[in-house]
């Protein structure tokens, strides 16, 4: 069990305002795997811990606090939400693959009320022409 914890490392690091990564909130969030660990599974680790990060702390504690003082309390979030990718990687996965579809449907939607909104238009502009 301990060999499969060790698979993720996260830390929240603060960025200097020049860097580009998420300039609003001004932290990346970075994991760091095992080559057995899925990239699709180490980035909903980090979507779901920043979102759990930005929630706790984006009140503006994180930005006042000092190196490592934050280790204490966030600490077990982080052991929590790794224990959780771990123990439902297959779930995950599968989660993210239907995210991407359903994104790509909606994609595809988005794009066929576009030509249907073109064709009225082409459609009234015609209509306009002829009248005129």
């Amino acid at each position: 069990m301990l060999n499969v914890l060790m698979s993720f490392q996260a830390k929240i690091l603060p960025l200097s305002s020049s860097t580009y990564a998420n300039q609003q909130a001004q932290k990346a969030y970075c994991v760091v795997t095992k080559d057995s660990v899925v990239k699709n599974v180490s980035i909903a680790f980090l979507d779901q811990l920043k979102a759990d990060f930005t929630k706790r702390y984006g009140g503006g504690k994180a930005d006042t606090a000092t190196a490592k003082s934050l280790n204490k309390e966030f600490g077990p979030v982080i052991k929590g939400h790794m224990q959780y990718i771990i123990d439902h990687a297959e779930e995950v996965e599968k989660l993210l693959k239907v995210k991407v579809q359903v994104s790509e449907v909606k994609n595809i939607m988005l794009e066929n009320i576009d030509k249907v909104l073109d064709s009225c238009y082409r459609y009234f502009d015609a209509t306009s022409v002829i009248k005129g």
